[in-house]
């Protein structure tokens, strides 16, 4: 770093290279280093930057320090404002009426607030201690003093702040030591340097002065929180007056019930509740007044009875749904926080507790837990029926017939016929029959029959894949279905899974499944990409057309 401040000689007043002029170049600067008192020369160039040069001997790193030090506590002395680094400051709250919480909005002291500087003092001493610089400052319109240290080789130690402490001494610490690492400084560079918040550090301050900060933050916050209370005060008083004159109409009651099903068995549940109670519209209104937070009471009058009513003031109006923990109220109002600047007749309402509706609830409740559970036991023993009769059927020779046999026979044999007119031998056709497959006729049937519709119907479809979930569903639509107890089982499917039951036949999706591996084996289908397969024979138009005597002529 190059010397940019020296002493004069005869003052012994801080002369900044910067402030000579052309006549005082050279020696004629009268000039001496701060640290070792030789002579300085003003080196003052026009290809370099003004600085100053030991005449005679080197200067030392000590010279280069000391010069800093005067410099930065010289520039200090003369800044009329700076901004200092952040200060956590205690945060003062106040809650209103209703029991909402106000801060004050300073949550940390000065940050980019600067202090103004009326005043200062370089090397003043206070009581056992040497400030570098002592400031008379402004703050938030609260006057303080500031002792300032500069650090260039030494920081203030413990000793030191103990000492700063007990003298009840506001300081604050600005190291610009790397400033020594700097070729040519001056008045702008060191500036730049104290005004930096990472170069500073707050070593105390002092009880005396955040107080008088704070009380200045806590009057403002104080005098905001009296000014909303007298507006919820006036407020509270004006819908009082509009209810004992207009009265109050009730908001309509939304009754909220265990779900109900959406079948006819939940129609027949809704049959069996009873009429919903009539509650009352609108309310003479003998008084509205505030209890506690939130919480207000409207007294109505009802014959010559006087009933009270719980108001609760809400901020989640919109999605409040459990009030029923909030007061001990049997009848509880809910109003919308954003009726507090509405006028009264604008006031959103809406019931929190209703007890005449709670308890026309409860009872509604335990008549449709009690269907639920008839239901339930009644399917159960659906349930345990359909699979004994199923074990029966398994475990025996007996079979149920479909009420549709007739109609799937007659089906069968006419689809049979259409594709032996379509060209397929009648040996190829038995070859596809697997009638092992069912051995329980889930389908009410001889396996036969369903499978001789099942290959036709590949053959019909204008797709040149097959499907097993759709073939599934193309058998129910052709009146293939499966017969009790099978059908009640698999509509039970869930519910034995739920228990842990297997089910005691092999389904349809899986049947299908293992067919469609049957017919893949004797060339009639390919592939097999899950469940997903590809015809091997005419199909959709092609197969509508075609028939034995165009083959005939062909």
């Amino acid at each position: 770093m190059k010397i940019p401040i020296g002493i004069d000689k005869d003052t012994s007043e801080l002369i900044l290279i910067e402030d000579l002029t052309e006549e005082q170049r050279g020696l004629k600067s009268n000039c001496i280093c701060p640290e070792c008192k030789s002579e300085l020369v003003a080196r003052m160039g026009d290809k370099t930057v003004w600085h100053f040069a030991h005449y005679r001997g080197n200067e030392s790193e000590s010279c280069q320090e000391t010069a800093l030090h005067l410099l930065g506590k010289y520039v200090l002395s003369k800044l009329k404002t700076i901004p200092l680094i952040d200060f956590d400051n205690q945060t003062y709250s106040r809650k209103d009426i209703l029991g909402r919480s106000y801060s004050t909005e300073n949550k940390s002291l000065f940050g980019k607030k600067k202090i103004e500087l009326k005043s200062a003092e370089v090397e003043k001493t206070i009581g056992t201690v040497r400030s570098d610089v002592f400031v008379s400052a402004v703050y938030e319109g609260v006057d303080l003093d500031i002792n300032f240290e500069i650090k260039v080789w030494h920081k203030v130690d413990d000793a030191k702040e103990d000492k700063l402490k007990v003298l009840e001494l506001n300081t604050v610490e600005i190291d610009i030591s790397n400033l020594l690492q700097e070729r040519d400084i001056g008045f702008k560079e060191v500036k730049q340097e104290l005004e930096q918040a990472y170069n500073q550090k707050i070593i105390n301050l002092t009880n005396q002065f955040i107080n008088h900060v704070n009380r200045h933050l806590t009057e403002q916050l104080d005098r905001k929180v009296d000014c909303i209370n007298n507006g919820l005060r006036q407020w509270i008083n004006l819908v009082e007056r509009y209810f004992l004159q207009s009265g109050f109409k009730l908001p309509c009651y939304e009754f909220i019930f265990q779900k109900i099903p959406t079948n006819k068995f939940g129609e027949i549940i809704k049959s069996k509740l009873p009429s919903p109670p009539q509650l009352d519209k609108r309310i003479r209104v003998k008084g509205f007044q505030h209890t506690k937070g939130m919480n207000f009471e409207l007294v109505a009058q009802s014959g010559s009875e006087l009933k009270p009513i719980g108001v609760l003031i809400d901020e989640q109006f919109d999605n409040v749904t459990d009030t029923e923990n909030l007061t001990n109220t049997p009848n509880l109002l809910v109003f919308d926080i954003e009726s507090l600047n509405q006028p009264p007749e604008l006031i959103r309402a809406k019931w929190g507790k209703n007890k005449i509706a709670l308890d026309y609830i409860e009872k509604c409740n335990g008549i449709i837990e009690g269907e639920l559970a008839k239901r339930k036991q009644f399917e159960q023993k659906r349930l345990d029926q359909s699979l004994e009769r199923a074990e029966v059927l398994i475990s025996t020779s007996e079979k149920v017939i479909s009420q549709d046999y007739d109609k799937i026979k007659n089906l069968s044999v006419r689809y049979f016929k259409d594709l032996v007119n379509k060209g397929f031998e009648q040996e190829y056709l038995n070859l596809l029959i697997w009638e092992d497959i069912d051995p329980n006729w889930i389908y009410g049937c001889q396996p036969k029959l369903w499978q001789m519709i099942l290959i036709r119907d590949i053959c019909w479809v204008n797709n040149d894949g097959v499907e097993v979930g759709f073939s599934a569903k193309r058998l129910g639509q052709l009146g293939v279905d499966l017969v009790s107890p099978y059908k009640d089982l698999m509509y039970k499917s869930k519910l034995l899974k739920a228990k842990g039951i297997e089910m005691p036949f092999v389904t349809p999706y899986k049947m299908l499944m293992a067919y469609f591996e049957y017919l893949k084996m004797h060339g009639f289908l390919s592939g097999g990409f899950g469940a997903r397969y590809k015809k091997q024979h005419i199909y959709g138009d092609s197969f509508k057309k075609f028939n034995t005597h165009q083959r005939a002529i062909t």
